[in-house]
């Protein structure tokens, strides 16, 4: 029996124990708070008393002290206007070394740096406000895992710096204005979420990721920062969407200098001091923003492939501005309202190969970017920009190209005419990447910064191909060619036409300058009846007879007499008669005028031609100016004529005539004796009868 009870009595001791024990270890699992001055009188005494997991109250009162952190508590304010932890202008407030450190509700201010978290995590910096820190406000070390939210920093060097693989952290919610450094700069691998922030007013760029990639950067407010607005530079896989970055300094958004692309998308991008969006990277993506009055360009590439679409662009100095840049593709872009709109600036060819739709419009008018095609006619008005690119013979007239960085691109472009067309408010007027053989001409040129622009200039100041081109930029005199609105130089005998040459580089010249610009003349198409079908040059006739026959609404009764010209060339001879009359009989009225033979005779063999077919052009205005043109083919004859003009016809008139003689259908008004083998043809039969039967004549 006494046994049993002192076992008994064992087994409740044994009981009473182990149930203290378990008591004595849940008392030291709980946490507990700590009051700061009540418990301590500083904050460094109430971390160095607490244990991990404490709360650390601390409550309103200015505390000059260098808090160092170094176990797992939160550290709570009770006020953050209030509760302000001053650092006496020295190395830094608080500085965190342990993991899962809290710390929210205080002024942290005046130091080099205020809150400084060193190669730890888990952190949560919330609702507090850094000033007045010489060098960084927060300052992540090799630190992941934290959320800095709902901050003020305002005041401090840099506001929020990742420095060194601080990774995964989330920049949510702060105010970062008025720091005299970068508002946020991450850089370093120290990849990261910015979101939702107000960045403003600071000395440097607003965010800054450098060496830092697959950062986003989405929902902030960056605005009127001395810098870029966003820079991410050597950083791959950012992504840059929604936020709004207006009037900063430089580049509202800029992207550069990494492998691996970009993407900016849903930004609205405003009044920068310069670029609206940079990109000077590999294929960027950059879409559906709205680029709105940027100092620069609204959008510009330097990079190589990437994507351009669904972006509005307006009122900035440039549109879209693609500068040595290849392949990149363009679609469904607006541009309106910019100084230049829209150009392309490359010094190589493949600088020009990019996939441009007629989706992108120019103040209401599709983009035409063409390349590798060969004999169009491109003749609209629902043109906003023209670009040809490796073409030839392409006819470009009737167009009105204005505020663009180029009036007209050509690159590589050969053979082509380029007529009629306004060119005007552009950077460049013409811009030409090696592009020879081209006919420009009759067209207007005016207000353009520059108006002739060749690659080739460049290009032969640093001692490399290709060397400038050449082409022809006028259509001879009396036509003229080109309207220059710097063209400074006289017209002294009022033909229209300036004095001297418009020089456009040593090669190329206008030189029937337009004192006026060019407007397109009204041609109608004349009926003309030139009264010989055989023009023979030893006739001894005084004049060659034409008629001429308007179109229905026209009056040959209108003609200015005075204005007409045979081939350009001869004028009519006002000596002879002229006359209107029905001449054909077909009940439409003629006008019948003169040329003198001899003229009309010296012009054919001034031209070589001996025998054979030519093409008579008759031209001429009326008292309203409208021009008529019309032709009719005559056949050359030469079979007695003096062809080597030596005052004598003899048998070397003979043989040179039959060395350059053809065959030739025979025509009932000539002379029927010329056809010695009657197959109604003068031919190389008819020319050896004529000179074995020829004596010498005078």
């Amino acid at each position: 029996m006494k046994k049993f009870i002192s076992w008994t009595i064992f087994m409740l001791l044994f009981i009473a124990m182990f149930s203290l024990g378990i008591n004595i270890k849940l008392v030291k699992s709980e946490s507990k708070t700590i009051v700061v001055p009540d418990h301590y009188a500083t904050i460094q005494e109430a971390v160095n008393a607490a244990s991990n997991g404490d709360t650390i109250f601390v409550k309103s009162g200015t505390y000059y002290e260098h808090v160092v952190v170094n176990k797992t508590v939160s550290l709570v304010g009770e006020n953050k206007s209030t509760t302000i932890i001053d650092g006496k202008g020295m190395a830094y407030v608080i500085n965190v070394t342990a993991n899962k450190v809290n710390i929210s509700e205080f002024t942290i201010r005046n130091a080099d740096t205020g809150l400084y978290l060193w190669h730890s995590g888990g952190h949560n910096i919330s609702y507090n406000t850094i000033t007045n820190n010489s060098q960084c406000g927060i300052h992540l070390r090799t630190s992941t895992g934290c959320i800095i939210a709902n901050n003020w920093v305002e005041n401090n060097g840099n506001g929020i710096e990742l420095k060194d693989y601080s990774s995964g952290n989330t920049i949510i919610n702060n105010t970062v204005i008025n720091n005299s450094a970068d508002g946020i700069i991450i850089w370093w691998y120290s990849t990261s979420i910015v979101e939702k922030n107000l960045v403003k007013n600071n000395n440097g760029e607003g965010v800054l990721v450098y060496r830092s990639s697959y950062t986003k950067i989405t929902g902030n407010i960056v605005i009127n920062n001395s810098g870029m607005g966003i820079w991410v530079r050597h950083s791959d896989y950012p992504i840059i969407s929604n936020n709004t970055v207006v009037h900063n300094g430089i580049d509202g958004i800029s992207v550069s200098l990494a492998y691996y692309p970009a993407t900016v998308s849903n930004n609205e991008v405003r009044g920068n001091g310069r670029a609206g969006i940079y990109s000077y990277i590999s294929n960027c993506y950059v879409e559906r923003n709205n680029v709105t009055g940027n100092r620069g360009e609204g959008i510009i590439f330097y990079a190589s492939g990437g994507y351009i679409t669904n972006n509005i662009v307006q009122r900035n100095v440039k549109g879209i501005y693609l500068s040595f840049s290849q392949y990149l593709s363009l679609t469904n872009n607006t541009l309106n309202q910019n100084v230049y709109n829209f150009g392309v600036y490359g010094a190589d060819l493949n600088e020009f190969i990019h996939n441009i739709d007629q989706s992108n419009i120019v103040n209401g008018k599709p983009i035409y970017y063409l390349i590798n095609k060969n004999s169009l006619v491109i003749d609209s008005t629902n043109i906003g920009f023209l670009a040809l690119v490796n073409c030839t013979s392409i006819l470009v007239q009737n167009l009105n190209l204005t505020n663009n960085l180029q009036g007209i691109l050509l690159a590589n472009t050969k053979n082509s005419t380029i007529c009629n067309n306004n060119f005007s408010d552009n950077l460049y007027g013409i811009y030409i990447r090696d592009s020879n053989g081209n006919f420009i001409y009759h067209n207007n040129f005016i207000n353009n910064a520059y108006q002739v622009y060749d690659m080739g200039w460049l290009k032969a100041h640093l001692g490399e191909a290709p060397l400038p081109s050449l082409n022809t930029w006028d259509d001879g005199y009396p036509s003229g060619g080109n309207y220059w609105s710097d063209y400074t130089d006289v017209d002294a005998d009022g033909d229209g036409i300036g004095d001297t040459p418009y020089v456009i580089d040593e090669n190329n010249q206008d030189n029937y300058p337009l004192m006026e610009p060019w407007t397109p003349i009204e041609v109608i198409n004349a009926t003309i009846d030139v009264d010989s079908y055989t023009l023979n040059l030893k006739s001894k006739g005084k004049w060659i007879i034409a008629y001429i026959e308007l179109p229905e609404g026209y009056n040959v009764g209108d003609i200015n007499v005075s204005s007409i010209l045979l081939n350009d060339t001869i004028p009519v001879d006002l000596s002879e008669p002229i006359a209107i009359g029905d001449y054909d009989n077909d009940t439409v009225l003629d006008l019948m005028v003169c040329f003198n033979w001899t003229e009309v005779a010296e012009y054919i063999l001034f031209k070589g031609i001996v025998f054979g077919n030519i093409t008579l052009e008759v031209s001429g205005k009326l008292y309203d100016g409208t021009v008529f043109i019309g032709t009719d083919i005559a056949l050359v004859s030469s079979l007695i004529g003096d062809v080597n003009i030596d005052g004598k016809v003899d048998i070397e008139d003979i043989c040179k005539a039959a060395m350059a003689f053809g065959s030739y259908p025979a025509h009932p008004r000539w002379n029927p004796n010329a056809d010695f083998t009657k197959d109604s043809y003068i031919g190389i039969d008819d020319i050896c009868l004529t000179a074995r039967n020829f004596g010498k004549q005078a």
